[in-house]
This record gives structure tokens, sequence and C-alpha cells, in this order.
């Protein structure tokens, strides 16, 4: 239910991930010692001029010099 209502949405946005794009947020993800896909959203971020983003894991994004990430309480 949870991930149905996702998708409905109208400002949630999914987006696909090339190979090229994964490859390059894997290499990030190895040199500054992050998991993988707050990798990728960096790259996603870079590429598609998104500014902000909200985690619960702000230190992650701040390694990645995403400025204006948001720290999201669970």
């Amino acid at each position: 239910k949870t991930i149905a209502s996702l998708y409905a949405l109208k400002s949630l946005t999914i987006f696909e991930v090339t190979a090229e794009q994964y490859q390059r947020a894997a290499l990030t993800a190895l040199q500054v010692h992050v998991p993988v896909n707050d990798a990728l959203a960096a790259v996603l971020m870079r590429e598609r001029g998104i500014e902000r983003i909200y985690t619960f894991d702000k230190g992650d994004f701040n390694k990645l010099n995403c400025n204006n990430a948001y720290t999201v309480l669970p």
C-alpha cells in the first residue's frame, strides 16, 4: 500500500537510471565512503539540476557536497 501510494503523488518524479550513471555513482561511493544509492542520488541531482534532497542521513550528502540536504526524522 505504501509504495503504491507513492506512485500516485504528483510531487514525486521517478527517474530511470542508466548503467553509466550507476557506474559513476559506484566509483564516487567508493571514493567518498558513502552508500552507492546516496551517491546515485547526488549524481542525478547534479545532472537534473535538483537542488534539495530529504534524507535520513544528511552526513552522507555533506560528504557528496550536496549542501541542500535536509534531515527527515524517522
